[in-house]
């Protein structure tokens, strides 16, 4: 297999690939005027079970609807003010903020969607709702903890991903858990992994989970080096890792390789959009840990200085 590098500096920003209507508040609740969900028919599962999951996927979508809102006007910064103060922020609203509650909901639209209008294996069913949804000031405290770290404070530059200094991530769970990788900058989210390379990552309670592991980089030669754009001669970068405790995928804009294939195709979208998607997920189900890391350019051969705090 080729070798294909990562690089840990990839992001100038996207547009939401999804588009939800507006919402608006009532009451103590917030009206969200239609939430989809899908869910496809297998052999493993009844008619009954996938009208239910549909079902709970549409309450879910109400739920990212409605506290988006939330998360958008606490996101609306001004366009002077610094990249970090936009990254710390959001990392503020992802622990401030907890999960929704659907209080109440009315079917908009329930059946499925096959040539037939009937069952049939694979065939999506598609549950429409409109939906009330309130802030879980409860909050019921979790044991559910997530610890990640990195190899270094400072890495360096040094013109070539071969060259240059690579980033390894450590995360420990306090129960088994599925793990996605985002790299967080000034406007948009970039998953790292899971990827088309890597498509699962999970760790096992207490055991902590190398990232990229050792087979990940000798076999698939996926690794994460310290990339800056040509005219930049330092920056800040935020890891999010996320853990779950049932898989639950982020969806967003795919981002195609380099034409020389040394990048891994990825995911990316904006903050709003990765809030919402943790937002979405039972706080007791979830997980969060960042951390963050300094690149500066050295010319090839140089030793990374120490970064002074």
């Amino acid at each position: 297999m080729t070798f294909r590098w990562l690089a840990a500096s990839l992001l100038i920003g996207a547009a939401s690939a999804a588009q939800s209507q507006p919402v608006r508040s009532v009451a103590k609740a917030i009206e969200v005027p239609r939430a989809v969900g899908r869910a496809v028919l297998t052999e493993e599962l009844s008619p009954r079970e996938v009208r239910r999951r549909a079902l709970q996927a549409a309450m879910s979508d109400a739920v990212g609807q409605a506290l988006g809102t939330r998360v958008a006007s606490m996101l609306d910064l001004s366009t002077t003010e610094r990249a970090n103060t936009v990254e710390e922020r959001f990392s503020r609203i992802i622990r401030e903020t907890s999960s929704g509650i659907v209080t109440r909901y009315e079917i908009l639209q329930d059946g499925w969607e096959s040539p037939s209008g009937g069952a049939a294996t694979n065939a999506p069913y598609v549950v429409a709702i409109k939906a009330w949804v309130r802030e879980d000031l409860q909050r019921l405290p979790s044991a559910f903890r997530l610890e990640a770290t990195a190899n270094g404070n400072r890495f360096a530059d040094r013109g070539t991903p071969e060259r240059s200094d690579e980033v390894l991530l450590q995360v420990t769970a306090s129960a088994d858990a599925w793990i996605t990788v985002f790299l967080v900058t000034a406007d948009s989210v970039e998953v790292l992994f899971p990827n088309v390379y890597v498509p699962e990552l999970r760790v096992r309670q207490g055991v902590p989970l190398e990232v990229p592991s050792v087979a990940q980089r000798a076999q698939l030669g996926l690794r994460l080096r310290a990339t800056l754009p040509s005219d930049t001669p330092s920056t800040t970068e935020r890891i999010t890792v996320v853990a779950t405790t049932v898989p639950v995928p982020f969806e967003g804009t795919p981002r195609r390789t380099g034409t020389d294939g040394a990048r891994v195709p990825t995911i990316r979208d904006t903050f709003e959009a990765l809030a919402k998607w943790v937002l979405a997920i039972p706080s007791n189900e979830r997980a969060v840990a960042d951390l963050t890391y300094e690149i500066v350019r050295v010319e090839p051969g140089s030793p990374t200085p120490p970064r002074h705090e």
